[in-house]
């Protein structure tokens, strides 16, 4: 039967790694990815993780993966059951796709919040040990979850802060023209 490692690249977050890290059970082999070996983050690490790589660059993490499939997830984002079903069947069954893009929703609360850029789909990957190159061969159906902090999602300040540079980058193009 064909195994799955997660791979959870975490170089600097410590907020939402535990949420993120209980809710990997269904993968037969967890790798955390951090960059430094001290600290809160390495001790959320080390109490869930069968493997935690110090200080690794993105090949010494895949190489780090024991699994025939790895998924790629951030600390900061959740797997449902849903999702974490259909990669279990992907991983489980006879399918000759070799790379899957998992689409990512990002809430504020219970708010969704939308994602604007048609240019590109925003994902993390579940591939066949070896297919990390590849092109997209399929989609999975169901969404991987990213919380956000209302409070800096939200933050007026930086709000305000935000549309006064984009009006002054306006005001500076409009002045060259």
């Amino acid at each position: 039967m064909p195994r799955l490692s997660v791979l959870v690249r975490a170089p600097h977050e410590e907020k939402g790694l535990a949420a993120c890290l209980q809710r990997l059970g269904f993968a037969d082999e967890l790798v955390v990815a951090l960059d430094r070996r001290n600290g809160r983050q390495a001790e959320i690490a080390l109490r869930f993780a069968d493997r935690v790589v110090f200080a690794a660059s993105a090949t010494d993490s895949l190489t780090a993966c024991g699994g025939d499939w790895i998924f790629e997830i951030g600390p900061d984002e959740m797997v449902g059951e849903a999702l974490a079903e259909e990669i279990r069947f992907v991983v489980d069954s006879a399918i000759t796709t070799n790379r899957f893009l998992v689409p990512v929703e990002t809430y504020a609360g219970r708010r969704l919040i939308p994602d604007d850029r048609k240019d590109c789909a925003p994902g993390r990957w579940l591939y066949r040990r070896g297919a990390e190159q590849l092109s997209t061969d399929g989609w999975l159906i169901n969404t991987l979850i990213r919380p956000v902090d209302v409070g800096r999602a939200l933050n007026p300040r930086r709000l305000l802060d935000a549309l006064r540079a984009a009006l002054r980058a306006h005001l500076t193009l409009g002045a060259t023209e």
